[in-house]
């Protein structure tokens, strides 16, 4: 099953916990291997990847420019 994300990217530390929480809850109940669709933003799209990757998922990255990693 492919699942894409976007989300916040300023979480605060509290909130990191809460969103892994509910996407693991989401997530155990997949009956098949999960593809996570996401572009890695900070914040929600990589709480996301290593949720999915926690569970035995693989991710999909999508970049949304060639120079992505160096625009602010």
């Amino acid at each position: 099953m492919r699942i894409g994300i976007t989300g916040h990217s300023n979480l605060t530390p509290e909130t990191v916990a809460l969103v892994a929480e509910a996407l693991r809850g989401l997530l155990v109940g997949v009956n098949q291997p999960v593809l996570g669709v996401t572009c890695l933003a900070r914040g929600a799209d990589q709480v996301f990847a290593r949720v999915v990757l926690e569970l035995g998922g693989e991710i999909e990255v999508v970049l949304p420019a060639s120079d992505y990693r160096s625009r602010k």
